[in-house]
């Protein structure tokens, strides 16, 4: 397991960062893979609020790990990065996806195909028994047993350049992503859970929609169905 840390903390410390448009093309076709491991960093937590604005994304595929600066990119190239992750044979791994996919859906306009959260693969495999929580420092250290310095993400991501350790927090936060999945998916089957598992993946957007647009609701309808069923 220390062998399997210590590559990823190299890739994680090689990780390309890419803020000129010229630069997009050739780093996503480094990254081209089937499955990938996708993080993002944002101003914020609600995509819709004034003044928020997703900075970084980071991808990591083919042990290569690349932090693109969205806020520096121009709209071509942002359209490239959402074309990518909106690829229908690419499967996007992603640490509670609700969260990153709003934003992505948001200001990126990503049409996602396939995903899986490692989050929720992890809800399923502790089977209700929380011996300890999904946050993806908690899973990083219960599949691999390391320690995710998680300080960086209460920092500034939008001053004007980031430091060394806002981009190698960043990575981190994407490489870990693709080992655990393959831990989780062992677990999964073991437990007879893997239908379950792409059920509850393939819901992940539709909730994600409704948490961004609402849902219509006949109010005297649900009333009187409250009333009735009391």
């Amino acid at each position: 397991m220390q062998k399997l840390v210590k590559k990823l903390i190299g890739i994680a410390n090689e990780a390309s960062y890419v803020y000129e448009d010229s630069e997009v093309d050739a780093h996503l076709m480094m990254l081209d893979d089937d499955i990938v491991g996708e993080d993002t960093e944002t101003k914020g937590f609600d995509p819709l609020a004034k003044d928020v604005g997703i900075r970084l994304i980071q991808i990591e595929a083919n042990d290569k790990c690349v932090n693109f600066d969205i806020k520096l990119l121009n709209k071509k190239s942002r359209k490239k990065i959402a074309d990518y992750l909106s690829d229908p044979a690419r499967i996007v791994i992603m640490q509670n996806a609700k969260f990153d996919m709003k934003w992505l859906m948001v200001h990126l306009g990503v049409k996602f195909h396939k995903i899986y959260d490692t989050m929720i693969a992890s809800q399923l495999i502790s089977c209700g028994y929380v011996k300890y929580g999904h946050s993806l420092k908690n899973i990083v250290k219960y599949y691999v047993d390391f320690d995710l310095d998680k300080t960086e993400g209460a920092s500034d991501w939008m001053q004007k350049e980031l430091s060394q350790e806002q981009l190698q927090y960043a990575s981190l936060d994407a490489v870990f992503l693709r080992p655990i999945r393959l831990f989780q998916l062992e677990k999964l089957k073991e437990q007879k859970q893997m239908e379950v598992a792409n059920i509850e993946f393939r819901a992940v957007e539709p909730y994600a929609y409704m948490e961004l647009c609402g849902m219509r609701l006949n109010k005297d309808r649900w009333l009187r169905n409250a009333i009735r069923n009391k």
